[in-house]
């Protein structure tokens, strides 16, 4: 959700504090602040953060998954999407931020590995698949965009969001449990819908932008 997130600070409602439309601005680096300006306790809390949060999700969602799948002939799936740490579209690079983003691969790589050999091991019933569909394209455009438009003209926030639909409806292959899809090109992300046969419905609009600041949506996915 970073990647394409408004960058939008969080604010005071009388003695409230409200956190802005991301974890971005949760991971406790002030302007112009270097690392090792930080202290211990500081950069243990803050280099963890985002991994702390996928870890907490996973957790809580992995035994529903886990009893869908025992209860059905369709394997579950999870997918972890990530980014290449260089922030929201205007935004650059933060040292913070990029800490956090390998802290976050190194959880996809071991929790995809460990499902992959309990998959291995325990056939269809009751395991999970588990992938990463890494985004390093290049994101243009200024504040108010919602990142360069993809292969089909829309937001790469929405064809990334299909091709997850894709992953999960896709069935079992040999050697894809586990897989880590690094997203580098817009002609890869082409392929890619088209191995995993996402069609897009065109009855569907396009997806609201920003609402977490009018205060229609809270906290992040």
């Amino acid at each position: 959700v970073r990647w394409w997130a408004r960058p939008t600070p969080g604010h005071y409602v009388g003695y409230e504090y409200r956190a802005g439309c991301d974890e971005t601005y949760s991971l406790d680096i002030r302007a112009g602040e270097r690392i090792l300006d930080m202290t211990c306790e500081e950069f243990s809390t803050s280099s963890a953060r985002l991994a702390a949060l996928h870890f907490s999700a996973a957790r809580a969602l992995m035994p529903r998954l886990r009893d869908a799948s025992a209860n059905s002939p369709v394997r579950s799936t999870y997918t972890f999407v990530t980014g290449d740490g260089s922030g929201k579209p205007g935004g650059g690079r933060t040292a913070m931020g990029e800490i956090n983003s390998h802290h976050v691969w190194g959880l996809s790589a071991a929790l995809r590995s460990e499902l992959a050999e309990e998959a291995a091991s325990h056939a269809a019933a009751g395991s999970i698949a588990c992938r990463e569909i890494r985004v390093g394209l290049p994101v243009h455009g200024t504040d108010g965009d919602d990142g360069a438009a993809g292969p089909t003209d829309r937001p790469i926030s929405e064809d990334v969001g299909d091709l997850c639909a894709g992953l999960a409806a896709a069935p079992d292959r040999p050697g894809d449990n586990g897989r880590l899809i690094r997203l580098e090109e817009y002609g890869q992300l082409e392929s890619l819908l088209r191995e995993y046969n996402v069609a897009v419905d065109g009855n569907v609009g396009s997806l609201p932008h920003y609402l977490c600041e009018q205060g229609e949506i809270g906290g992040s996915a």
